[in-house]
């Protein structure tokens, strides 16, 4: 799994798959993504955009609250959701879920931009030749 994912989405999205006997195939079209992403979801790799997860939802049938979640989820045999104590109705946890893990993902995206503006502030100084 992934450090970066504190809510093991990928986790999540096959077990998800499996409980509903789907191929990657078939979640990925869904998704709108290669079944290659989704495996890279599944296994830690990459993480789905919040669209991705939005769709996922969907898709599934589920709250998207789901992934922003840090429980890991657990399925009885009629496939009905236990998510560890969470409960669909305590959307204002949902919210804050989901706003702790688009805080991380700006966060992480703000680091690429400073690491990419050192970068060409470097190029520029680089003499021409």
């Amino acid at each position: 799994m992934s450090k970066e994912d504190p809510f093991h989405t990928g986790e999540k999205l096959r077990q998800l798959r499996l409980r509903n006997n789907d191929t990657q195939e078939k979640v990925a079209e869904a998704l709108g993504v290669a079944p290659n992403t989704l495996s890279e979801y599944e296994h830690g790799k990459r993480l789905p955009s919040r669209e991705v997860l939005q769709k996922a939802a969907a898709f599934f049938k589920v709250d998207v609250g789901i992934f922003f979640n840090t429980e890991h989820l657990t399925f009885n045999l009629h496939g009905n959701q236990q998510a560890n104590g969470y409960v669909n109705e305590q959307h204002n946890t949902s919210k804050e879920l989901l706003d702790r893990f688009i805080a991380h993902i700006d966060a992480r995206d703000k680091r690429i931009e400073d690491l990419f503006a050192m970068a060409l502030d470097v190029l520029k100084r680089r003499p021409k030749k």
